[in-house]
Parts: structure tokens; C-alpha cells; sequence
């Protein structure tokens, strides 16, 4: 047919389908086919038994309206005084100071707000008689902050001690919570519990409650405080080792016992063959010890080699 050909002898270009109207037909053609069950005799819940993907409050809802649900439109907020700022400016330095005329002028560029909006915005305007910026002030988190006022001079940059100096401006006890964080780094880093008790001292009778109450906690457990800060021990080993047994624990998704999870975490130098065991999900746990790792259980897709001492190695293999 003459019709179906452009211009140029080629079959037009079908319009191009949008993603919101593919989601559309589907979300469709699944009410259609809802409709067609339930007027064949099926009830809601054999119909939400079928492979739908459809809830049974969705299918409720939808029978109960008769007719297809259309999606409403996203709802976009009017726009703001401040999106119009640069053109105030602009108007208010040229002589209009009509908090009304400014008013229709920003309506006619799209604003859909009030004009005791408008007449607000340029009310600081008018007390000062000239236009400012309205753009806020950069802020500073206060995670930085912390970083910022518990780091010492000689850690910080030009930029970084600028702004300290800034934050000591806007709030001076500032400067006094600084000299004690700086103080009880310098006793952890000097590694000396008699400096730290001398900081405890003085904290406690700080205006600062939070450092209070972390004085008076400290100089309750003060022994073992002091300990920490005086020798190298730490509990890092033990806290390492407590990951290593949850890791190992989830490597196994929860199917080994307390025998398996013994073998793969205690390191021995020697230890006995371990017999297999039935799992009450039907796996059977294999477990054997090898002075050397053997190319076949490196090379098996469902074994795994573990390291638990000297030339001393477990294999353990999942059977299915």
C-alpha cells in the first residue's frame, strides 16, 4: 500500500515506546489477564497461588474497582522564591521595589507560589536597601569538626587552622574542650598512665558533661585503664580471632558441628582422624588430615584446604 511507504520509499519509523509506557502494558496486560481468571470461576486466592507476582491485597483491590488502575502523575513541588533569586537581584538593582510587580513577573516564569512569599524574601532587601546574596552559608559537619578541633597544630593545614580558628570564634569553649582532647592524645601517645590520671583529674572538674561522665567511667576501671595505656597488650587478638570463627562459621552456612568448627579453628600440631558424620539436611562431612595437600584435593571443585599449623593441613569435603 501506497500509505504504509514515507516519502523516501521506506516504511515509517514506529514511535519510540517510552519505559513508563512498557511498564504500563505489562502492569495491562496482567489486569487483563486477573479479569479473564476471575470471570472464568477461579476465586482470589487460586488466583494468587498462579505465578503472578501479584499480591492478594492488589488483586482485591483491583477487582473491587472494575477497571484498570491508572498510575497518577508524579507530583512535582511548586516552585521556590529562592529559584527566582538571580532575577530579584537583578530587578531589585534596577529600581523595582514592588514586592507585587516582582510577584507577577516571577508568575509569568512558572512561580506557583504566594506573593507573601515574595514580599518575605525581599523584606531584609528593603531594611538594608540593597540586594543580597540568599545562598546559606557552608556548613561544616561535625564529624569534621571533631576531627578538626582533636587533631593538633602541627597535623593540620593553613585551610584546616583557618577554620578551627573560625569555629573558636563562633563558639570559644571550643578552645577549652580542644586542650583536653589534646591532652589525653598526648598521655596515649606518651604511653603514661600517670599523665592520663593527671588528665582525669582535670576532666572531671570540666564544664563539658559528656567528658565528665567519660573521666569518672575511666577512673572507675582505673587499673586496668592504666594497664592498657602502660603495657602493649591490647585485645586486638582476641577481637581477631572472634571474626575468624564467625567467618568459618558462615563458610559452612550453619551445617558443621561443634566437632567440624573445633578441627577448623584450634590449631594442633597432630591430630587423629576425624570420622565422618550424617547431617540431619542429608550431607556428609569428610574430614581427614594430610601432611601435605595432595594435587587431587586441590584440584576438587567442593574441598577445601585449611592451615592449622607446621606442614599440618585439613581437608575437608562436603558430599552430596
Amino acid at each position: 500500500k501506497v500509505g504504509d511507504l514515507s516519502q523516501d520509499g521506506l516504511p515509517p519509523v514506529p514511535p519510540r515506546v517510552s519505559p513508563a509506557q512498557l511498564r504500563r502494558q505489562r502492569r495491562l496486560e496482567r489486569y487483563q489477564q486477573v479479569v479473564a481468571l476471575f470471570q472464568s470461576g477461579q476465586s482470589q486466592a487460586a488466583i494468587v497461588s498462579r505465578a503472578l507476582s501479584i499480591g492478594r491485597k492488589t488483586i482485591r483491590r483491583w477487582l473491587r474497582r472494575g477497571e484498570f488502575p491508572e498510575r497518577k502523575p508524579p507530583h512535582r513541588a511548586p516552585a521556590k522564591v529562592s529559584e527566582f533569586a538571580a532575577y530579584l537581584q537583578q530587578r531589585w538593582h534596577e529600581g523595582c521595589h514592588n514586592a507585587s510587580r516582582l510577584y507577577q513577573e516571577i508568575r509569568q516564569q512558572g512561580y506557583r507560589g504566594k506573593g507573601v512569599m515574595v514580599a518575605r524574601f525581599v523584606a531584609d532587601w528593603r531594611k538594608t536597601g540593597k540586594a543580597t546574596s540568599t545562598k546559606a552559608p557552608e556548613r561544616i559537619a561535625p564529624k569534621h569538626a571533631a576531627l578538626l578541633v582533636t587533631r593538633p597544630a602541627d597535623q593540620i593545614k593553613d585551610q584546616q587552622q583557618q577554620l578551627v580558628d573560625c569555629l573558636a570564634r563562633q563558639c570559644p569553649t571550643i578552645i577549652a574542650l580542644r586542650q583536653l582532647a589534646l591532652g589525653f592524645r598526648a598521655a596515649l601517645v606518651a604511653n603514661d598512665s600517670n599523665q592520663l590520671c593527671e588528665w582525669i583529674d582535670q576532666a572531671k572538674y570540666s564544664e563539658f558533661g559528656p567528658v565528665v561522665r567519660f573521666a569518672y567511667g575511666l577512673q572507675k576501671d582505673l587499673s586496668a585503664v592504666a594497664a592498657a595505656v602502660d603495657t602493649s597488650w591490647s585485645t586486638g587478638q582476641v577481637e581477631g580471632q572472634i571474626n575468624r570463627l564467625k567467618m568459618i562459621k558462615r563458610q559452612m552456612y550453619g551445617r558443621a558441628g561443634f566437632a567440624l568448627r573445633r578441627v577448623r579453628t584450634a590449631p594442633c600440631p597432630r591430630l587423629a582422624l576425624l570420622t565422618g558424620g550424617h547431617h540431619r539436611s542429608g550431607a556428609m562431612s569428610c574430614i581427614k588430615i594430610a601432611e601435605e595437600p595432595t594435587p587431587h584435593c586441590q584440584n576438587h571443585p567442593c574441598t577445601a584446604l585449611h592451615y592449622l599449623g607446621p606442614a599440618v593441613y585439613i581437608t575437608s569435603t562436603w558430599l552430596f
